[in-house]
Order: C-alpha cells, then structure tokens, then sequence
C-alpha cells in the first residue's frame, strides 16, 4: 500500500522505526528510546536528504537512518524510476519521449488531482524539496535521448549545467535555439515553434534567454 493510496482511500498508515538505543533482543512493550516516523511530506523531505547516488541510481541510505540526520526520515520512502533508452530509437519516438520528460521535470512536478499531476502521497521533484540533483539529472537525460547517441549522463553531472546556464549561446533562428542546452530548454513545455526574443536586464551586459520548446 502506497501513501497516495491510503490518502486517497482515508486509511491509517504506520509510523515506522528509525532509530532505537534498546537491546535487540528487548520484548517490544512502549516507545521508550526508539524513534518512530510517519509517512507525510516532511517525512519524505527529510528521507530525500539521505539519498545516495551508487553509480547507477540513487537509494536511500539506511544506515543514515539510524542517526540524527535521518532519524526524521520515513523508512518507507522509494524513489520511482523511469528507464528510456539513449540508443536504438526512431527519432519521431525519441521527440515524443522527450517531450514527455519535459513535461515530467516541470508540470508533472506540480502536485494535485487532475492526470498527470502527482497527488499526496508523492514528493515533487524539487530543489526545495531537496531533489535538487535529481531533477537535474532528468533535465541532462533529456539531451541525451533526443541525440539518441547512447550517452548516459552521470549522477553528479552539475557542474557542466552551471557553466551552461550562465553562457548560453545565442540563436539566429527557432531551430538552433533548439539545440542550447537541455536543461535550459527543458524547463517550459513545448508551446510553440516560433522564436522569443532575448529579454534583456538592466544590467546591459547580461541577456536572458527564455525558450518556449523544450
């Protein structure tokens, strides 16, 4: 049973345990030196700070959850993944996959009640909730399955993304702003084929893009 299923259903969710300073072979009579976490969004948040990247995904570090750090975190706490092939795909397949995660990493971060929006239950993918690398990651993934070149982007690849960020390149034309980098472009859906003007700040050095396609 999921947490959005019991919000949804009004049913009564446990509080697991997190930490404990009593023997392990103790009979189990009240809460006395153990820590107990409900599943809600604090909880969430708080597990979302002990996640751990191994190379291939982030997990969340159990061992954590025994100390002061995580002893807030709900135990149950799992990340949901979506795995798209960087390789092999028709291009057409490859835009709509690619729209699709577009909208994963933005509107699909909104949570409510209507399709495609996350309900209660579910923890956005957010930098305030501290899933701020993560949503990275999503945004580097969406450049690499448009190219269909077979890269897979690292789990801490950020650094590229600042430096990015803060040199965009400027199009002459609605297709090659297409081609900035994706995790400036993947922030708005696809709304429209033409081309935006720069807006420019008050500082007169500094012009900032905002790209309508994704």
């Amino acid at each position: 049973m999921t947490l959005s299923s019991a919000e949804r259903y009004n049913l009564r969710t446990a509080a697991l345990q997190t930490t404990s300073n009593v023997p392990a072979a103790t009979q189990f009579t009240n809460a006395d030196g153990r820590t107990f976490t409900a599943g809600d969004a604090s909880s969430l948040k708080a597990a979302a700070e002990v996640l751990k990247p191994d190379g291939k995904q982030w997990n969340l570090d159990y061992k954590a959850l025994s100390t002061a750090r995580g002893a807030k975190a709900y135990p149950g706490a799992l990340p949901v993944y979506a795995t798209v092939p960087t390789s092999g795909l028709e291009q057409p397949v490859a835009d709509k996959l690619t729209r699709f995660l577009c909208y994963s990493v933005d509107r699909g971060q909104r949570p409510g009640q209507a399709n495609g929006q996350p309900p209660d239950g579910y923890l956005p993918i957010t930098e305030a909730n501290g899933l701020g690398a993560q949503r990275s990651y999503v945004v580097n993934a969406i450049a690499a399955v448009r190219q269909q070149k077979g890269a897979v982007p690292a789990l801490d690849d950020r650094a590229g993304d600042a430096s990015r960020r803060a040199h965009p390149r400027r199009p002459s034309r609605c297709r090659r702003r297409q081609r900035l980098p994706q995790q400036i472009l993947s922030w708005t859906r696809r709304s429209s084929r033409t081309c935006q003007r720069p807006r420019t700040s008050r500082s007169p050095r500094t012009t900032t893009w905002r790209p309508r396609c994704c």
